[in-house]
């Protein structure tokens, strides 16, 4: 079956780690259905805190960031269909790495709300609670940037063995591909009119 999908692949956490690991499955998985993927290791990047970067969040547009390499990113993340976005879980949270993409994510929304209608996935692997926290604030902030979420896109992994987890990473794949494929199918919106 042959798409114009593009799904990518963020990484938060070790190259050859855990959360990469299933994350490579993810997107293994979304290419055999089709789709153009991705990966993206955030370690490969210089990506600054807001407060370090040269972007003013309230003002910037991803054409005016050169303090870093963010720029590179933010050309991927507008093209992209689909994004899933992976960390392990570092003090009950998300990745420090993954919390700075996403809080640098915010001048696309100064350019016109152009995450709207892109459609993310999660992976977490964790031995703690914090895998709940870190799905919590990175679902309800890629929907409040105008990102939607399939059915079973929260994927919570530890290191005790599980029947589950490949057969949820697969998953994870065919609902985010169905739910691109309906979003260009029907040209769907969801801002204001």
């Amino acid at each position: 079956m042959s798409t114009n999908n593009y799904i990518i692949g963020v990484n938060g956490g070790k190259k050859e780690g855990h959360t990469s690991g299933y994350l490579k499955q993810c997107l293994d998985e979304a290419e055999k259905l089709g789709a153009k993927v991705k990966l993206i290791e955030l370690s490969d990047f210089t990506l600054l805190p807001i407060s370090k970067s040269a972007a003013n969040p309230e003002l910037d547009t991803p054409e005016k960031i050169k303090s870093d390499d963010m720029v590179l990113l933010l050309q991927e993340v507008e093209k992209a269909d689909g994004i899933v976005f992976a960390t392990p879980v570092h003090w009950f949270s998300a990745s420090s790495e993954m919390k700075i993409f996403i809080d640098r994510l915010t001048p696309l929304e100064n350019a016109g709300f152009l995450l709207e209608g892109k459609v993310a996935g999660f992976i977490v692997y964790g031995n703690e609670a914090g895998k709940m926290n870190a799905l919590m604030e990175l679902s309800a902030t890629t929907n409040n940037m105008g990102m939607i979420s399939p059915p079973y896109s929260m994927i919570y992994l530890s290191n005790e063995a599980s029947d589950w987890a490949a057969k949820d990473i697969k998953l994870l794949a065919h609902n985010m591909f169905k739910l691109i494929n309906c979003i260009k199918k029907e040209k769907l919106r969801f801002g204001y009119e």
